[in-house]
């Protein structure tokens, strides 16, 4: 990205450079119309400035492009590490909100009393829990987040 941006920048510069440029050939010719409509040069040299501001307009496109592409590739990683978070708060959110209510400080709690109440709600929290997750693998959304890819494929 920093080399794209060097090369804009280069590009803005030159184009800037160029202007003035530019200006002279047209200023001369509105000047001295009639000398340089049948002079060879300066039909050369017209076609020449019109060729560089072309490859001009052309290089700004090429950048452009280059710059959306790195915004769209942001993007999805962006949207993916998202979906990583929202898929493991999925995951975790019942055994929070169990967690939560048995760390409450009341004297009826479910399963408090029974001498299996702990391990039950141990097993609450452990059967929710994989539902969701089987769930969610079924529907085909953690799938990705347990595939880890190597460097040497992207390379």
């Amino acid at each position: 990205m920093d080399e794209i941006l060097t090369s804009r920048f280069e590009l803005l510069l030159w184009n800037n450079l160029f202007i003035s440029f530019q200006e002279l050939v047209v200023a001369s010719k509105e000047a001295y119309h009639e000398e340089f409509i049948s002079n060879r040069f300066y039909t050369q040299l017209f076609h020449r400035v019109d060729r560089m501001e072309r490859l001009f307009v052309h290089y700004n496109k090429e950048i452009d492009t280059l710059i959306s592409i790195d915004d769209a590739v942001s993007a999805f990683r962006g949207n993916e590490i998202m979906k990583t978070l929202t898929i493991l708060t999925a995951v975790f959110t019942p055994a929070t909100v169990i967690g939560a209510i048995w760390g409450m400080n009341f004297d009826i709690i479910p399963l408090a009393n029974l001498t299996w109440g702990f391990v039950g709600m141990i097993l609450m929290i452990g059967f929710t829990t994989t539902v969701i997750y089987f769930l969610l693998h079924k529907k085909g959304w953690t799938g990705d987040l347990l595939r880890v890819s190597s460097k040497e494929k992207h390379v």
